[in-house]
């Protein structure tokens, strides 16, 4: 399936490209060119609407800065949370599509690094998200859905103690400013628990 979409992919890319050289190509030599079949009209439109940036990539856009932040970790149930202080940078990618955060912070004082990306496909009409860190080898990935400053993520990665994919669900909600983010682990029953906070404001 992965080949398939990188093959179709390339298809696409290859004729757009065809279709942008033979157009300036023609316009040199006074040529027409060919018109393009029904099938490869619907193709071209296809392409050009999954790869332009819309609306929710432009409030990705309006998170892109430097921000701190104070985190709050509940490691256990009955145990007091922990908490960490650090900054964020994050900055737009490939022409205003993705969102990329950097993250510099300290936990149980080790230093602590971080990095993500979070997007928006237009043609699942859904978010996503990836997530990797210095205390990890793996990747978290997510997928949510936003409105009107308020979004959810479902993320899967794998449990380092039991080797199998556990669940996390987080919520968010952004202000010009400010935001405030929440990571609930589920467990085997469904049940939920807190496990962190985030409380980001934008530096000054």
């Amino acid at each position: 399936m992965r080949n398939r979409r990188f093959v179709t992919a390339l298809a696409a890319l290859g004729m757009a490209t065809f279709v942008g050289a033979g157009t300036a190509w023609a316009q040199h030599e006074g040529h027409e060119m060919p018109a393009m079949s029904a099938e490869e009209q619907a193709m071209m439109a296809a392409w050009e609407k999954a790869s332009t940036p819309g609306s929710q990539h432009a409030t990705l856009a309006a998170m892109a800065g430097d921000w701190t932040f104070e985190g709050t970790f509940w490691m256990a149930p009955g145990q007091p949370p922990m908490s960490s202080t650090g900054t964020a940078k994050r900055s737009m990618i490939l022409g205003g599509r993705v969102l990329v955060e950097e993250i510099t912070s300290s936990f149980m004082d080790q230093p602590f690094e971080g990095k993500g990306m979070t997007g928006y496909d237009n043609v699942t009409g859904s978010y996503w998200s990836t997530w990797m860190d210095n205390m990890s080898t793996g990747l978290m990935t997510s997928t949510g859905s936003c409105d009107q400053g308020k979004c959810e993520w479902h993320a899967t990665m794998t449990n380092p103690m039991t080797g199998q994919p556990s669940q996390t669900r987080m919520t968010s909600e952004h202000g010009p400013d400010s935001e405030l983010h929440r990571a609930y682990e589920v467990g085997a029953d469904g049940a939920e628990r807190l496990s962190m906070e985030f409380k980001y404001k934008r530096a000054q």
